[in-house]
């Protein structure tokens, strides 16, 4: 089960603003357009919060995504993963990969670079996001 008080603190101290959560049909039928597979943790994501509002970042120049940015942006991403947020205004990208029907792991996308596993769940990638920022290629 994820959660994400302690995150949400962290942003709210920041002044971070946040979209409101979804419901869960609206967060289901708006990730069903993506064309892209998903997790139940995937979801509980988007229904505890609705993303940064207006490209906005916390200190770690790091921006989570409102759903509409990320259907928009996986519009034209050609992975199977599910993008969902990036560093200093798409700088790189950080993604979903569906594992199961629970969890999706958490990947970073260096571009031309390639790509690696950063956690093997979501909550994984959030206690890293508040323990070691740094490990996740963000600003410390």
């Amino acid at each position: 089960m994820l959660n994400f008080d302690d995150v949400l603190k962290k942003w709210e101290g920041q002044g971070v603003e946040l979209l409101p959560p979804k419901d869960r049909a609206g967060v289901i039928k708006t990730l069903d357009s993506t064309g892209r597979k998903y997790s139940e943790d995937v979801i509980q994501l988007y229904c505890t919060t609705g993303g940064m509002k207006d490209w906005g970042m916390d200190n770690h120049a790091w921006s989570f995504w409102p759903l509409d940015q990320l259907v928009k942006e996986n519009a034209h991403h050609a992975g199977t993963g599910l993008l969902f947020a990036d560093f200093l205004i798409h700088s790189h990208f950080y993604w979903f990969q569906y594992e199961c029907k629970e969890r999706s792991s958490v990947w970073f996308d260096y571009g031309d670079e390639g790509q690696e596993i950063i956690a093997n769940s979501i909550s994984e990638f959030f206690a890293l996001y508040l323990s070691n920022p740094k490990s996740l290629g963000m600003i410390d």
